[in-house]
């Protein structure tokens, strides 16, 4: 399976961004290179009228009250294109272990999504740490512990059964 147009255009502005931060000396990499080096690609997929709708700009407490909920859905946090000419936005989104994103925080999906599944307890132990449902990928209140040492350590937070349709490559 070959890149979309937007698949190509998302993957450029994620290499331009990360081209351009500026990270901490502890961080191994940037959240950007992370999904380069971790990530899938997601079909967009209109949400099921049977799936609860969540909060706009709530994107990671909607993603995970999904998956904490359906042990057959699967939490994936990356950045994703609403519109062909849009801009990268940092976001959240679902997977059925089929490759889709299920997005229950935009009223129709993106043109393109690439992210990282997580397990769910990993998850759920950082919205515990945190106090609060944040980003994983940019959970500066535990000092972006996934961005360090702990990104070398998948199997404590790489959910294999949320792999989508292709894995990120470099353009």
């Amino acid at each position: 399976m070959s890149m979309t147009s937007d698949q190509r255009q998302l993957l450029k502005q994620i290499h331009d961004r990360d081209a351009t931060v500026k990270k901490p000396s502890f961080m191994r990499r940037s959240r950007y290179q992370f999904v380069i080096d971790h990530g899938h690609w997601y079909a967009p997929t209109p949400c099921p009228d049977t799936m609860a709708r969540g909060d706009k700009q709530q994107c990671f407490k909607n993603a995970l009250e999904l998956a904490s909920d359906d042990e057959y859905l699967y939490y994936v946090e990356g950045f994703a294109l609403y519109s062909s000419k849009g801009l990268i936005v940092h976001h959240a989104w679902i997977t059925d272990g089929s490759g889709r994103a299920i997005d229950p925080t935009w009223d129709q999906p993106g043109v393109a999504y690439a992210g990282v599944p997580f397990k769910m307890d990993f998850v759920l132990a950082a919205a515990i740490a945190d106090h609060s449902v944040n980003s994983v990928l940019d959970d500066y209140g535990n000092y972006w512990p996934i961005l360090g040492e702990l990104g070398e350590r998948s199997e404590e937070w790489l959910e294999p059964r949320g792999f989508g349709v292709l894995g990120c490559v470099s353009p």
